[in-house]
């Protein structure tokens, strides 16, 4: 098959054949968007083992599909479409369950690709082990190795996680052999003990602050020899990878698999027996196995049922969803093999079986069949157990039993320390004491008629003898501060009965939930170091108490806040935020100028404890900085000034200087105030100042011309604003006297005709008697000769008034502006 295709480039169609062939291929070219080999991109955001991830599309074609591929790192790949928006973007979401395997991702879209990476998840308890290379140790010289393996819930090793391994005594040593954990998620400790007894170690998360649910066991003594277990966890093959360990069996043929997965679990009664009477208690040791070895590392919890449904089982009823079933835990401390004493009952005649299986795997079972032989006792009948109740918790190892019974009826009972014997008296009542066995944490009780008449429900009795564990006791603040309030929080066992903490002979009440108590109170007014005492009790009466040495100092006054400045007409206003945290008697304020601020030319005290001051007095023309510290009423004063407010005083200095018919004024500038110009007024007397003048906004002097020598004038300077405002409030006033004006003649310079009458000048003018001409000019020339002088001699005079005064302008003027 053959196909032809036209199209255009540059006005010339050009013509081409295709094969079906060659038309697939040119078809899965262009299903490819042009822009993803010119700019299309694709990135992924890193992200934690089972939270997903966002792929995000950029610079790709606009409204394109495009098929994203997730390659992860054990192979498999996970496709998903997505589609561009107008933009040429895109994003989508890689779903949880594709990212739960730690490593290197590779998404492809198109011709790009890009890499992202998952990294494990939290340490995961379940999915984590803490095995020992023993668990003995013989003495001091002996050691054995603790190794961790952390993984998360998706099995990824948690690496570089720095694990502190805690010991429960203080003479117990392990040294860890690596700062964190390796690739693999391992640590390993060596351990040593010379202390005999058992030792518990438990890892701590150092990042985290948590202690993980891990627990091994070791015992330190003469009997250490016995140990059921001798290996090294430490060797290192090649690769660093841990040589296996040597394990060797005990001659019973138990031998520790610590993290060997548990196949199945051996149920078997006391001396092996497997015929029971109807109605009567019996005891049951299980134990985890896998093949033929017992399983010591083994810890979970069992579901307990029975092909009897009468059957009374350990903490039957417990679940209300199986209200026929059981529950035995398993702990750590049990080593793999529980004895459960006395808690089994079978009612019905024949052949009955009881199985157990794992909680968690149901699979991992086992089971025995016994032969229930009849029993001359009614189940439950006629005799009842009032106290205590069932599934009471009681402290100690005795109790007295009460019930009611057939009157004057001999009876047993069975399920303590040892077989009890009493009667009931005339009215059927029974007080009966029985001492139990210290060593069992849990017993079932029951009580029968000698001759197997009668017999009682079981009663299921939990023995409490630990008292609360404090996990830790914290004062808050770590170094308290005399008079100021602290609080206390302990960490304990929840559902606690009472709680409290004293400290210089008084109880505060510690309040809370979940394990977590705390109580507040004030420190001691004194300084010193004080003993705080926290004392716990449960619902039994145990009680645990812990002291904590607790330093309390002197309290400092804390720094005053939010101090403000603001400038007023000669004077400062400041506020500042009252402290109420501590007794401030009265506050100080330290001045100093904007210039120098740490240079305090002025302190002021308050007499109270007020919130705001007045400043007054203070020079007028500066800018001043204000600081404030608290005291108390024995003066101590707080460390540290507070933040400090900037502000000027608002007013005018003006000065006067007189000269012989002028006076120089002078004041200082506003530079707070946005000033259009001044309002200069003067006049003869105060009230009045009928000469004004209007003076630049800018300048700081001035010179008044043309004064009456000897006269005093008064001087009102008043600022107006670039608004208009006239700052009445601020006006400045000053006097001065204008110094008396002394006239000195010259050669060329007549007398002024101003001064005739003044003091010192002729009464009128001197004027010659005209004389007789002796060289024939007649008098009237002479006359006319003698009036035009005068007149020219006026005219030079009064051009020399008028040149001083055009000089004084210029001057009056030349000091504005430069002064300005």
């Amino acid at each position: 098959m053959e196909t032809w295709y036209f199209w255009y480039t540059d006005k010339i169609m050009v013509k081409l054949k295709l094969s079906a062939a060659a038309l697939a291929v040119l078809a899965v070219q262009m299903a490819v968007p042009t822009a993803m080999a010119s700019g299309c991109s694709v990135s992924a955001l890193d992200t934690v083992a089972g939270l997903g991830t966002e792929v995000y599309l950029k610079g790709c074609a606009s409204l394109a599909g495009f098929e994203i591929s997730v390659k992860q790192p054990d192979g498999p790949q996970y496709p998903q479409s997505v589609t561009t928006d107008s933009n040429g973007e895109a994003s989508t979401l890689i779903p949880s369950k594709y990212t739960e395997t730690a490593g290197k991702y590779e998404v492809m879209a198109g011709s790009s690709s890009a890499f992202f990476t998952v990294i494990a998840d939290r340490a995961d308890d379940a999915h984590s082990n803490l095995i020992a290379s023993a668990y003995s140790l013989s003495g001091p010289d002996d050691s054995l190795t603790v190794t961790i393996i952390l993984r998360d819930r998706y099995d990824n090793p948690v690496s570089g996680r720095p694990i502190a391994l805690v010991t429960s005594r203080f003479g117990d040593e392990a040294v860890p052999q690596a700062k964190q954990t390796d690739d693999l998620g391992r640590l390993i400790w060596q351990v040593r003990s010379g202390e005999p007894g058992v030792m518990s170690l438990i890892p701590y998360d150092i990042l985290s602050g948590r202690q993980l649910k891990l627990k091994v066991q070791i015992t330190v003594g003469s009997y250490a020899a016995n140990s059921w277990l001798r290996g090294s966890l430490t060797g290192q093959g090649q690769g660093n990878e841990p040589v296996a360990a040597s394990i060797t069996a005990d001659s019973a043929g138990f031998s520790d698999l610590s993290g060997a997965a548990v196949d199945h679990f051996e149920l078997e009664l006391p001396q092996g027996q497997t015929e029971v009477n109807a109605n009567d208690l019996f005891s049951m040791n299980i134990r985890a196995m896998r093949g033929d070895e017992f399983v010591r590392a083994y810890v979970g919890t069992l579901i307990v049922k029975s092909s009897d449904p009468d059957a009374e089982l350990p903490k039957k009823g417990e679940d209300p969803k199986s209200p026929a079933t059981g529950r035995i835990d398993i702990r750590d401390i049990d080593q793999g093999q529980r004895k459960v004493a006395l808690a089994f009952v079978l009612r019905k005649e024949g052949e009955q079986t009881i199985e157990v299986y794992d909680k968690d795997v149901p699979s991992i079972s086992g089971k025995v069949t016994l032969f229930v032989k009849r029993s001359g006792a009614l189940s439950g009948g006629r005799i009842q157990i009032l106290s205590p109740k069932d599934r009471s918790r009681i402290r100690g190892d005795k109790i007295v039993l009460q019930g009611k019974a057939p009157s004057l009826v001999n009876l047993v009972v069975k399920g303590g320390k040892e077989q009890v014997t009493g009667e009931s008296d005339s009215e059927g009542v029974f007080r009966i004491p029985v001492e139990l066995n210290p060593e069992d944490r849990e017993v079932t009780i029951f009580v029968s008629s000698e001759n197997n008449s009668y017999e009682s429900q079981p009663v299921h009795i939990i023995i409490d003898n630990d008292p609360p564990k404090i996990d830790s006791m914290v004062m808050d603040p770590e170094a308290g501060k005399a008079g100021n309030p602290a609080e206390l929080t302990v960490k304990s066992e929840p559902e606690l009965a009472s709680a409290s903490v004293n400290l210089e002979g008084t109880d505060y009440k510690l309040s809370g939930s979940g394990g977590i108590y705390t109580a507040t109170f004030a420190a001691p007014a004194k300084e010193g170091s004080f003993d705080v005492t926290a004392t716990l009790a449960d619902s039994v009466g145990n009680t645990s108490s812990m002291l904590l040495k607790w330093d309390v100092k002197p309290a400092l006054l804390p720094v005053v806040q939010n101090v403000k400045a603001e400038g007023k007409p000669r004077e400062v206003q400041l506020t500042w935020q009252h402290i109420v945290a501590a007794p401030v008697s009265q506050y100080r304020i330290y001045i100093a100028k904007d210039s120098d601020p740490k240079n305090f030319i002025y302190s002021v005290t308050t007499l109270t404890a007020v919130s705001s001051a007045v400043i007054k007095d203070l020079p007028l023309g500066e800018t001043y900085q204000f600081s404030l510290t608290a005291l108390n009423s024995d003066g101590l004063e707080s460390p540290e000034k507070s933040k400090p407010a900037v502000a000027s005083p608002l007013g005018i200095t003006l000065k006067a200087k007189s000269g012989n018919d002028s006076v120089l004024l002078e004041w200082n500038p506003l530079p707070s105030l946005p000033l259009d110009h001044y309002r200069l007024r003067f006049g003869p007397g105060p009230e009045n100042l009928s000469e004004s003048r209007a003076v630049d906004g800018e300048a700081v002097s001035f010179v008044v011309h043309d004064l009456i020598g000897g006269t005093t004038y008064w001087f009102s300077l008043t600022p107006v604003t670039v608004t208009g405002k006239i700052m009445e409030e601020l006006t400045a006033s000053v006097s001065a006297t204008v110094g008396a004006a002394v006239f000195v003649p010259g050669i060329f310079e007549p007398v002024p005709s101003e001064l005739i009458g003044h003091p010192g000048a002729p009464a009128e003018p001197v004027i010659p008697p005209p004389a007789t001409p002796s060289s024939g000019i007649s008098s009237i020339i002479t006359i006319a000769l003698v009036m035009i002088t005068f007149l020219i001699g006026l005219m030079h005079w009064r051009r020399i008034v008028t040149e001083r005064r055009l000089a004084a302008d210029f001057f009056d003027l030349m000091s504005r502006k430069y002064h300005s």
